[in-house]
């Protein structure tokens, strides 16, 4: 077996070591607020991301013709689609019905997966740094506002849970939000200092190999 096809059976495997729990533990992370949306969420995200990412690297090898700014497009259309199922499904209204109905649960564990996941990992390796730095800073400030609003906010935004679970939801998604933060400065300062490192330096006079008439001179 080949290391590509080695990698790819890992990568299943992993994404169903994640689904499967997520699923069938269903009630038990409903159970917390911050297992819910920060446990079995994620989980199921990563699940579907890692399934996309698969068939984008089978989409590269069998050398599938497109263009770099056609990639582009479609990679931000699909990370778009990707976003907009997850601030779906972070509506408190929509995270209540997903507690009390099975059929709601249902269409979100399947979506989370197959609009969010897949869509998100088939994206990400279509589109090039500035593309993901914007996707990283919106992902980042959306979880600011988000933690801050059920930090500060007075009264239940879900229904199915208590206000203590809210600030301590909030407080998690505020320390996950300055974690992305700073892992994105990290990343960028990183890569500056490495491009810095092999690029030439301005000024620097570039070594020409005299011959044996300039070495005599």
């Amino acid at each position: 077996m080949s290391f590509a096809a080695t990698w790819r059976a890992r990568r299943l495997g992993i994404a169903l070591a994640l689904l499967l729990p997520a699923v069938l533990l269903g009630g038990l992370l409903k159970g917390s607020l911050i297992a819910h949306l920060l446990v079995q969420f994620p989980a199921l995200v990563i699940a579907g991301v890692l399934l996309g990412a698969s068939t984008a690297r089978r989409e590269a090898r069998a050398g599938a013709p497109t263009t770099a700014s056609a990639a582009t497009t479609e990679g931000v259309a699909a990370i778009l689609l990707a976003g907009f199922c997850l601030a779906f499904w972070m509506l408190p209204r929509w995270v209540d019905a997903a507690v009390l109905d099975p059929w709601a649960d249902g269409a979100k564990i399947a979506s989370l997966v197959l609009l969010a996941g897949v869509p998100l990992g088939w994206g990400w390796r279509r589109v090039g740094p500035l593309a993901r730095a914007v996707v990283w800073a919106n992902a980042t400030s959306m979880l600011l506002v988000m933690g801050m609003l059920y930090v500060t906010f007075p009264q239940r935004l879900c229904n199915t849970y208590l206000v203590d679970q809210q600030v301590a939801l909030g407080w998690a998604v505020l320390t996950l939000a300055l974690a992305l933060a700073a892992s994105g400065a990290i990343r960028a300062l990183a890569g500056e200092a490495i491009a810095g490192a092999f690029s030439p330096r301005r000024g620097a006079a570039r070594s020409v190999p005299r011959g044996p008439l300039q070495a005599t001179r």
